[in-house]
């Protein structure tokens, strides 16, 4: 089976994503197959001072999450009408690319949602990190979208659930879901920034 390592999460159009040919430990090494980074968008849409915050437990593929994500290419964050530097968290993920793309489908429909209408000022007020959501799939229907990790902002952690509990899910994305669990970390300043 082919695979690719993907980056999973909502927000600001990148000219990045996809990273070919991952390392595959051959020693079974790679306890998670989940890297999770912080990083920062700058005025001009490259990306610098990437962290690791939660390794995958192996190494070569943080290094490689790493190097990866340098190479990432941004439409910069506008306010008021001038390009910003955002933080970002980026969740880089072996991933088979028929079940990334069938949950690509669902995330594109949650986001419109998330972003229509966008959040409000004093909604971000609130946000102090992303939310997590963890969506599960039974039969390739969306039977659960529940907050696991609160943003800050209790509104907005309902719109996030209720985004993805309503997200549409083709026939042929849920064939590929099939019985699946999912995390989706949405990042309130990120959302914000592509409803602008």
């Amino acid at each position: 089976m082919k695979y690719l390592a993907l980056l999973l999460c909502l927000g600001v159009s990148a000219n990045a994503g996809m990273c070919i040919n991952p390392p595959v430990p051959e020693d079974g090494s790679l306890v998670s197959r989940d890297v999770y980074m912080m990083y920062r968008i700058t005025l001009a849409g490259t990306v610098k001072d990437i962290v690791v915050l939660l390794s995958s437990g192996n190494a070569e593929f943080d290094t490689y999450a790493v190097e990866c994500a340098s190479h990432w290419r941004y439409r910069p964050a506008m306010a008021e009408g001038k390009p910003i530097e955002v933080p970002r968290l980026a969740l880089m993920r072996r991933q088979h690319t028929a079940e990334l793309a069938a949950f690509d489908k669902v995330g594109s429909a949650a986001f419109a949602c998330l972003k229509s209408p966008p959040p409000t000022p004093d909604e971000m007020k609130a946000v102090l990190g992303p939310t997590v959501v963890n969506v599960r799939f039974s039969r390739g229907i969306i039977v659960s979208a529940e907050v696991v990790r609160s943003s800050g902002g209790a509104v907005l952690d309902e719109r996030a659930a209720r985004c993805y509990r309503t997200a549409a899910v083709d026939a042929e994305a849920g064939r590929t879901l099939g019985s699946s669990e999912w995390k989706r970390h949405i990042l309130w300043e990120s959302i914000l920034a592509g409803a602008q």
